[in-house]
């Protein structure tokens, strides 16, 4: 038997300080559904631990905030409880555990808002979805290209209206204290909002605190973006269409290589 709470334990995972973590009252026996999303969760988390730019020879702490005891209840959703191992197999891809919990959680998010979603394996960049009139599709993309950059989570939100699609394009950026508190690397980060921002997409960048104890909400602070887009679609705002966006940016980067060459 098992409290709520100890499935971290043997899995290198720390208690975060001065946290308690919430409890039902009653003992969870192994081997119910609850204690398997959370051995799951762990390895997943260990998993994408070892991706971490750096080599260390102790083990990883990854500590337990309020992100991940909401995490390991909203898997077990009946919207989620279908997908949420398919999920789990794309995070531990992630280059660390901050961006697996954040990529957990924005799924498990879209799915119990009823957003129809999808997973794109990282690093590909997705391609249009076959919609039909009105119809919906949100795209979640792990380390997606950027031209010279790489997104850490992209979400594409696409409508179909008519023979055209819309798009509206959010790049979630995790930063860890560890690689994202030093002069340069703030620089950095700033300069690739600024092109991120140019090239469509609304940035979001949110701390590994924040992660680790309010992902969903930030989570909803995206939903709420989704459904605000929605709405001017109805309301006829319509923007440019996506395609069209697509042929102005390969415009623009063969003009930028054809420039290289000339130099």
């Amino acid at each position: 038997m098992a409290y709520p709470g100890e499935w971290l334990e043997g899995y290198g995972l720390a208690p975060e300080p001065g946290f308690e973590e919430p409890s039902n009252g009653e003992l969870l026996p192994i081997g119910c559904p609850e204690s398997l999303v959370s051995l799951e969760l762990a390895e997943c988390l260990i998993h994408a631990s070892r991706n971490l730019p750096y080599r260390s020879d102790r083990p990883v702490d990854i500590p337990r905030g309020k992100s991940i005891v909401r995490l390991r209840k909203a898997l077990l959703d009946p919207f989620c409880v279908e997908h949420y191992r398919g999920w789990m197999k794309v995070a531990e891809a992630c280059e660390s555990p901050v961006e697996a919990v954040a990529f957990l959680s924005l799924c498990a998010s879209l799915a119990t808002a009823e957003f129809p979603l999808a997973v794109t394996t990282p690093g590909v960049i997705p391609e249009l979805p076959e919609l039909a009139d009105r119809m919906t599709l949100a795209q979640v993309v792990l380390q997606e290209p950027a031209d010279d950059y790489r997104i850490d989570i992209a979400l594409h939100f696409n409508c179909r209206l008519g023979k055209h699609i819309y798009s509206c394009d959010l790049a979630i950026e995790c930063d860890g204290l560890e690689f994202h508190s030093s002069p340069i690397q703030r620089a950095r980060d700033e300069t690739k909002s600024q092109f991120l921002a140019n090239a469509g997409f609304s940035v979001f960048r949110i701390s590994g605190a924040e992660i680790w104890n309010a992902a969903a909400k930030h989570d909803q602070r995206m939903i709420t973006t989704l459904r605000r887009f929605c709405g001017q679609l109805i309301h006829g705002m319509l923007p440019e269409p996506v395609e069209s966006r697509i042929k102005a940016t390969n415009k623009q980067r063969h003009d930028r290589m054809d420039s290289a060459h000339r130099m």
